[in-house]
């Protein structure tokens, strides 16, 4: 709100951009995140300048092509030159959490429910097109439930939609 207005990021159903990510951790785990949400390192979200709160993208590590799903639920990021700013989880799941940095895509997939209700979110991927949810692959070879979750975030790696 600026000057008496409400100014709302509009939906950019064409939005597909690359360029670098970082993720983001323990110095911020358990605080609110721009929308009230309390971040979770370990849930699939990410922090992103301009997309609607919350919304719904995919994002894809373009050196090794996997792809998740993942839930914006804050602003950032604050470094110059930087698309996206990631949970920690989201970082792992795409395989550059050692590097600090990722080079990824990143694509609007449609708004997120408002209340982050577990119901409603699986819902809302129910009846989206591109509800191909599949379970990863950890490093050691264990293929973990999918995790939903208010606070949980979403998703699940594929190839790329």
């Amino acid at each position: 709100r600026i000057g008496g207005l409400w100014y709302v990021p509009k939906d950019e159903p064409n939005y597909d951009r690359t360029g670098v990510a970082s993720w983001y951790g323990a110095d911020f785990h358990g605080r609110k995140t721009a929308n009230g949400e309390i971040f979770d390192m370990n849930a699939l979200t990410a922090a992103h300048p301009t997309l609607p709160i919350p919304s719904l993208i995919y994002v894809t590590n373009v050196d090794n092509g996997r792809t998740v799903l993942v839930r914006v639920n804050d602003r950032g990021p604050y470094a110059h030159g930087r698309v996206l700013d990631m949970s920690r989880r989201v970082a792992q799941v795409l395989g550059s959490e050692g590097k600090g940095l990722a080079n990824v895509r990143v694509r609007y997939a449609g708004r997120a429910p408002l209340n982050g209700d577990d119901r409603a979110e699986m819902a809302f991927l129910a009846q989206q097109p591109w509800s191909r949810m599949a379970a990863t692959t950890t490093e050691s070879g264990a293929r973990p439930a999918q995790r939903w979750g208010g606070r949980m975030g979403l998703g699940g790696v594929t190839g790329a939609p």
